[in-house]
């Protein structure tokens, strides 16, 4: 659905045309649309748990000479993978770690040409060891992405169009909510499509088995006798 055919569904659906007398959506769309974008939001979000790799894209990133961080240009709501990329050779998973192991993977000051994992903070990548050279497309983010702030003019780009109504719902259950009005119906439709959309989109590839993946075992790359600051080696 376009922006335009969200709003005419939210307004003929509220009863609330932009002709009306004293009406609360008004013509400017100014709070319609805020209500749309909220709606998409809360709808992506829904989404996402359960059918993520409909969501899924990726972005590739540098490595600069002595700076420990890369800034992605997309915003990420969960990061599915992040890959070694570089040219006749497997893309090689980056592990994640978290902040307080980092100590056992590296001590202040230390570089190396490939980084051994990574940490974030915020949208901002980390790279542990820091980057000793600067390297084009070193790295691969697969994403889990979001739909832009504001609902392009063509409508949303990543909710799959059968998805597209629960906005429309979505939007009618916070209108309702802000005006002080019976919501029941609403989430009730919103509930009926969104389960029969994930129902299937769930499990979106029939092809073979899926399995959980394994966890990532802590990094035991530094002598702790060495680099260990912790009272028990002093």
């Amino acid at each position: 659905m376009t922006l335009a055919e969200l709003r005419t569904a939210v307004r003929y659906l509220a009863k609330e045309l932009q002709t009306d007398s004293g009406t609360l959506l008004e013509s400017d769309n100014v709070l319609l649309d805020f209500f749309i974008d909220s709606a998409t939001e809360l709808v992506t979000l829904d989404l996402v748990e359960l059918m993520p790799e409909v969501f899924l894209s990726y972005e590739d990133l540098d490595l600069t000479v002595a700076v420990n961080y890369t800034d992605p240009d997309a915003e990420f709501l969960q990061i599915w993978a992040l890959q070694e990329n570089t040219s006749d050779k497997s893309p090689r998973i980056i592990p994640y770690l978290d902040i307080p192991a980092e100590q056992r993977a590296q001590y202040v000051g230390q570089t190396g040409a490939d980084p051994k994992w990574f940490y974030t903070a915020g949208n901002r990548i980390y790279w542990i060891p820091t980057p000793s050279e600067s390297k084009t497309d070193y790295a691969r983010l697969w994403y889990i992405g979001a739909e832009a702030a504001d609902v392009a003019t063509g409508g949303p780009t990543l909710i799959p169009r059968m998805g597209h109504k629960l906005i429309v719902f979505q939007a009618l259950i916070l209108i309702c909510a802000m005006d002080g009005a019976e919501t029941t119906r609403w989430e009730k439709l919103y509930g009926y499509f969104h389960t029969r959309l994930v129902s299937i989109y769930h499990n979106r590839i029939q092809q073979q088995p899926r399995f959980l993946r394994g966890a990532t075992q802590a990094p035991e790359d530094l002598d702790p006798t060495i680099y260990d600051t912790s009272p028990f080696f002093e």
